[in-house]
């Protein structure tokens, strides 16, 4: 694999973390409620006022996927939640985490690797 797929997978892989990030804030104003998961990715796009393009089983696999992060390193997990989900900054997430920013930085990212390498090996296929 040459390193400019690579870096394409990472940067899906943000991409689509970005998107859970907005669906997990939707889920948690209320939008989801009654409603499938493709619903709740619809009023989360509308929120930030961008089109989110991602279909439901996407939208659960990359959910299963993060859940599989919590489940084998609670550390990052909160990592990916606070950076995506709640948005805050490299310094206030690292206080979060009780680490070095740099330490917070490297989980992060190890998280997005972890959701790129579920992307090459063919986890979610990559959306237009």
């Amino acid at each position: 694999m040459t390193e400019y797929a690579v870096h394409g997978y990472l940067a899906e892989a943000q991409r689509l973390l970005t998107l859970w990030g907005a669906w997990q804030r939707a889920l948690n104003a209320g939008y989801r409620i009654g409603y499938p998961t493709s619903v709740a990715f619809l009023h989360a796009g509308e929120a930030r006022g961008n089109d989110v393009k991602l279909d439901d089983p996407s939208a659960e696999v990359i959910d299963r996927l993060v859940c599989r992060i919590k489940h084998l390193s609670p550390k990052i997990y909160s990592a990916l939640l606070y950076w995506y989900v709640y948005e805050m900054s490299v310094r206030d997430c690292a206080e979060r985490c009780r680490c070095s920013e740099r330490i917070f930085k490297n989980r992060r990212i190890f998280g997005e690797h972890f959701i790129a390498g579920a992307l090459a090996v063919g986890a979610v296929e990559k959306s237009a």
